[in-house]
C-alpha cells in the first residue's frame, strides 16, 4: 500500500493504493471494486443483523458502536461519505487500525465494523465473523494501481502489472474476495 505523493514525486514506479483522487502527474488502472460488509460476531443477537438476515441500512448502523480507522484512511473516508449520503452519525467506538485487533474486538462483541470480505473470509469460514450487505447507500472499495503518468513502463513493471492481476483473478475466483474484476474497460463478477 502506498501514498500517492511518492509515486509523483518519483520515489517509487508504482504502487498499490485504495484512494483514487484527481492528481496531475498520475495515471490509474482501477484492477477490482469490492462491496464494504457490515461485519459482527457469530450469532450476534444485540442488532437485528443476524445471519440470516439479507442486508443492513446505515440508518440501522447509526445505533450501532463501530470500530473503525483512523483518518485518512480510504475505509474510513468511504464509511463517513456513506452516513452523510444516509444522512446519519455514526458512533464511532474505537479508531484502530490494525486489521487483526480490529477482528478480535469484533468477535469478543464488544463492537461492530465495516469491512471488504476479503478482509474476513477466513474467520467467516471459521465461523467467528458474520458478514451482512450495506444497503442505502453500498459502499464499494477500490484496488487501484498508479503510476507516473507518461512514464515508460519497463519491462519488470508490465510483469508486476500483470502478476497483480492475475493474483487478483485468482483470489476472486477463489471467492476470497467478493469482488467485480476489471477486465479491459469493464467489471465482471
Amino acid at each position: 500500500l502506498c501514498n500517492i505523493d511518492v509515486i509523483g514525486q518519483g520515489q517509487v514506479e508504482i504502487g498499490r493504493i485504495y484512494d483514487q483522487r484527481n492528481e496531475a502527474g498520475i495515471d490509474f488502472d482501477t484492477i477490482l471494486e469490492e462491496e464494504l460488509f457490515f461485519v459482527t460476531r457469530s450469532g450476534d443477537k444485540t442488532c437485528a443483523a443476524a445471519p440470516t438476515q439479507i442486508s443492513i441500512t446505515m440508518v440501522e448502523l447509526e445505533r450501532l458502536p463501530l470500530i473503525v480507522p483512523s483518518r485518512p484512511n480510504t475505509l474510513r473516508v468511504i464509511v463517513e461519505e456513506a452516513a452523510v449520503q444516509a444522512d446519519i452519525s455514526l458512533d464511532v467506538a474505537y479508531e484502530i487500525d490494525s486489521l487483526s485487533l480490529v477482528k478480535s474486538l469484533v468477535s469478543r462483541g464488544l463492537a461492530y465494523t465495516i469491512l471488504g470480505y476479503s478482509a474476513v473470509h477466513e474467520e467467516v469460514i471459521r465461523g467467528t465473523l458474520d458478514v451482512v450487505p450495506i444497503e442505502s447507500p453500498t459502499m464499494i472499495g477500490r484496488l487501484i494501481i498508479a503510476y507516473r503518468a507518461g512514464q515508460v513502463m519497463s519491462t519488470a513493471m508490465q510483469e508486476v502489472i500483470r502478476n497483480i492481476k492475475a493474483t487478483g483473478r485468482e483470489i476472486v475466483k477463489s471467492s476470497q474476495w467478493r469482488s467485480r474484476m476489471r477486465w479491459g474497460d469493464r467489471f465482471q463478477v
